[in-house]
C-alpha cells in the first residue's frame, strides 16, 4: 500500500460538460485515482434521469474516510470532493 497526498475539488471544480440540458462535473477519474474510482456530479432538471436502479457489481454504499498525515483539519461545503493522489515519495 502507498501513501496518498489529498487534492481538494471545491463546489464548481472539475472538468465540465453540457450534455442533453444537464452538467456533468468529473471530480475524480481513474488517471487520478490509480483505477480505483471515478466520482461525478450530475445536475439536470428535475425528473430528467434513470429511474431508481442499482448495479450489483459497481455499486458500493458507505462512506468513504481519508486519513492523512500529518493530520489536516478541512472544512467541506456541499459540491467539495477530496480524493487521494498519489505521492511519488511514498514507498
Amino acid at each position: 500500500m502507498t501513501l496518498q497526498t489529498p487534492s481538494i475539488l471545491g463546489a464548481g471544480e472539475g472538468e465540465h460538460w453540457h450534455f442533453l440540458n444537464t452538467l456533468q462535473t468529473l471530480k475524480v477519474d481513474g488517471a487520478r485515482s490509480d483505477g480505483a474510482k471515478t466520482a461525478l456530479v450530475f445536475e439536470g432538471p428535475r425528473g430528467f434521469g434513470p429511474p431508481l436502479h442499482s448495479h450489483d457489481v459497481e455499486d458500493r454504499e458507505g462512506l468513504p474516510g481519508l486519513h492523512t498525515r500529518p493530520v489536516r483539519r478541512l472544512r467541506a461545503h456541499p459540491g467539495h470532493c477530496c480524493r487521494e493522489r498519489h505521492d511519488p515519495r511514498a514507498s
